[in-house]
């Protein structure tokens, strides 16, 4: 997957990193995607950084 970064960006940053590695399961749920893997550095850090 391509990922652009954007000087414009608007709303939470959580839900960046669902769409990048999260999917929806079965019950409707968010689960990790399969192949999906973050080569460097921690999400979760990542998202306080960002923070609201």
């Amino acid at each position: 997957m391509i990922v652009k970064f954007s000087s414009h960006g608007k709303g939470k940053a959580s839900g960046v990193l669902n769409y990048l590695l999260k999917e929806k399961g079965s019950d409707g749920t968010l689960v990790p995607r399969k192949h999906a893997k973050v080569l460097y550095g921690d999400p979760v850090l990542t998202e306080h950084l960002i923070g609201d």
